[in-house]
Order: C-alpha cells, then structure tokens, then sequence
C-alpha cells in the first residue's frame, strides 16, 4: 500500500508541473506559433526557454 501512495503522489506532481510547464509556453508564442516573425530568432527562443527555466524553479514544488 505505501508504494501505491507514493505513485499517486509522484502523479499529482508530474501532472502539476506538466501544466506549470504548459501555461509557461503559452506565454512564449516564439516557441511554437510559426506565424510569428521571430519564430526564427534562435536567440528569443533562448531567452524565452532560459525565462521558463527560471519561472519554473522560482516555484518551490518544481524543480527542473
């Protein structure tokens, strides 16, 4: 029964930093929308995964 609750617990995690790391993409459209004209400049991509990087492991329950 422990390990079950230890699954379940490490779950919830994963799932809550699967839409931690989402709502963080949302915010960078240079990611991912191709219709952006810096969708091509590799150095905001950079700056947006190194900001994300960092909104993550601001949060206490995250680390990346």
């Amino acid at each position: 029964m422990f390990t079950a609750v230890v699954f379940l617990y490490t779950m919830s995690s994963k799932e809550e930093f699967d839409e931690k790391l989402i709502d963080c993409v949302r915010s960078f459209p240079v990611i991912y929308d191709l219709s952006k004209k810096s969708y091509k400049d590799k150095i905001a991509k950079d700056n947006a995964w190194k900001r994300i990087a960092t909104d993550l492991e601001r949060d206490g329950k995250f680390s990346v």
